[in-house]
C-alpha cells in the first residue's frame, strides 16, 4: 500500500513545525519529498534525519508556491502523491481513510480533506475558515498552478472524494506572524492580478465572514481574520497600484528609446 504513496512537503523555515508533519507523512508513505526554499533554519537536517529526500529550490516570481509544488512533483516516483504543509497535521482518522484508499490505488479519483485551521491558539470553525475543503491526495502526474493559493489542475473525468478524518492546520502563531504573510502573499497576488479589490468587496467580505457566516463565532481571533480580509485586500490595491506603476514607467522608457 504505502509503497505507492509519497508525501510532498514544500518548507522554508519551518524548524519547530516539520518534525510532526514528517511523522505524520511516514505513517502512509513510502517516500517523502521535501523541498527546501532557502530555509536559513535546521529545516533541510530535520528532513533528512527523518530520511527525506530533499531538493534545494529558491521561489520564482513567476510560478510562485505552484512552481514548488511542481519541483517537487517532479521527484516523485510513486503513483500516487500526498500534498501538506509543514504546520499541518492529519488526525488519526484521516490516516486510517488515506490507508484504506490507497488500498485501492485509484488513478482516476483526486482526494480531498477538511482542513481544520488553527490560529493564535485556538481553532476557526466559523467564517472564512469553516469548509475548508483541500485537495491533497491525487495521482503523481497531476501539477498545480497559482502563484500563491495554488491548486491542483485536475481533468474532467477525475472524480474527487472526500476522505473522512481532519487535516489540523496550525498557522498563524502570533498577529506578527500574520500581519507578515499576508504582506509577503498580497505583494506575490499583485503580479497577476487584471483588476484590485473594490471598495465595497473591501468592506463587504469581512461584514459577512464576521456576521453572515458567523466568524464572531470564534471570538477576538474570528473577528482578527474577519478584519485581516479586509486589511488583504488593501494590501492588493497597494500593489497592484504600485505594479501598474511600474509597468507604467517601464512601458514609457522603452517607447523613448524606440522614438530615439
Amino acid at each position: 500500500m504505502s509503497a505507492e504513496l509519497t508525501g510532498l512537503v514544500i518548507a522554508k523555515d519551518e524548524a519547530v513545525d516539520l518534525p510532526g508533519c514528517l511523522q505524520s507523512l511516514q505513517r502512509v508513505c513510502a517516500e517523502i519529498v521535501v523541498i527546501d526554499n532557502e530555509s536559513t533554519d535546521a529545516t533541510p537536517e530535520i528532513a533528512m534525519s527523518f530520511g527525506s529526500r530533499v531538493v534545494a529550490r529558491a521561489m520564482s516570481e513567476t510560478d510562485g508556491f505552484a512552481g514548488l509544488r511542481n519541483a517537487g512533483l517532479e521527484e516523485v516516483r510513486t503513483s500516487h502523491v500526498l500534498v501538506l504543509d509543514a504546520d499541518e497535521l492529519p488526525t488519526e482518522h484521516l490516516i486510517s481513510s488515506i490507508s484504506k484508499v490507497m488500498e485501492e490505488g485509484r488513478t482516476d479519483v483526486a482526494y480531498a480533506v477538511n482542513r481544520r485551521n488553527n490560529a493564535f491558539g485556538g481553532y476557526l470553525d466559523h467564517g472564512r475558515f469553516c469548509g475548508d475543503q483541500q485537495t491533497r491526495l491525487f495521482s503523481s502526474d497531476v501539477r498545480y498552478t497559482g502563484i500563491v493559493h495554488e491548486t491542483p489542475v485536475l481533468t474532467e473525468d477525475i472524480e474527487v472524494i472526500e476522505l473522512e478524518g481532519d487535516l489540523e492546520h496550525f498557522t498563524y502563531n502570533s498577529l506578527a506572524e500574520y500581519i507578515a504573510k499576508m504582506r509577503d502573499y498580497a505583494e506575490k497576488q499583485a503580479q497577476t492580478l487584471a483588476d484590485p479589490p473594490s471598495l465595497k468587496h473591501m468592506i463587504g467580505i469581512p461584514a459577512y465572514n464576521a456576521i453572515v457566516r458567523q466568524g464572531y463565532k470564534d471570538g477576538w481571533r474570528g473577528l482578527a481574520m474577519a478584519v485581516g480580509d479586509g486589511w488583504h485586500d488593501h494590501l492588493l490595491r497597494k500593489y497592484h497600484q504600485r505594479q501598474h506603476a511600474k509597468d507604467s514607467s517601464m512601458a514609457k522608457g522603452l517607447s523613448r528609446v524606440l522614438q530615439a
